[in-house]
């Protein structure tokens, strides 16, 4: 998945999404800025990213196991040169000199109940065409069951690298992840105690 942040800023929400006829133009609607605004689709983002120990089933976290690690591989998409001379290439739209890398979750919940910690979280691939890091994943402890501010025992959250576009806006690309977190019961817990 691939995430746009809106020129406008985060009180802006995108409706009345539509697509222009040769499919390479996304117009919405800016409500709350009074704008029309498009993504146009035709200029590839120069990086794509992906999981190696990428698992179909979800990952387990309990008080026995509490670490997980995810393996990261990033890769610099060539430019195309296939262009004639005649065709002048606009600048770049994003840099890769400040690629962001980070475990965020799919809801207003967050990640409850577990956090992360990324080797190398900040990378430089303007010069590099490749670049890995690990990604892993940490079940909160903490004094009891009470303590762990968790709600679901298992949700999607998704790994995401951040790229800089001009004016302060990012690209994001994002795959999700499904955790489960294998704690007791607090009702469990609570008649145990």
């Amino acid at each position: 998945m691939t995430e746009y942040d809106i020129p406008t800023g985060p009180l802006s929400t995108a409706v009345f999404i539509t697509i222009s006829d040769d499919g390479r133009k996304v117009w919405f609607t800016e409500w709350a800025s009074n704008k029309i605004a498009y993504l146009d689709t035709a200029i590839k983002i120069p990086l794509n990213f992906e999981l190696e120990n990428r698992i179909s089933a979800p990952i387990v976290l309990n008080p026995n196991q509490p670490t997980k690690t995810l393996d990261l591989k990033l890769n610099a998409t060539e430019k195309d040169n296939n262009h004639s001379s005649s065709i002048v290439t606009p600048p770049p739209a994003v840099t890769l000199g400040e690629v962001e890398l980070a475990v965020v979750g799919m809801t207003d919940l967050g990640l409850k109940g577990i956090t992360y910690d990324a080797q190398l979280q900040r990378l430089n691939m303007e010069k590099n065409l490749t670049a890995e890091s690990k990604i892993s994943l940490n079940l909160v402890q903490q004094g009891s069951r009470n303590d762990i501010p968790v709600r679901l025992k298992q949700y999607t959250t998704m790994v995401k690298a951040s790229i800089p576009e001009k004016d302060q806006q990012f690209v994001s690309l994002l795959s999700p992840i499904i955790i489960k977190l294998d704690l007791p019961d607090v009702g469990s817990a609570q008649s145990e105690g």
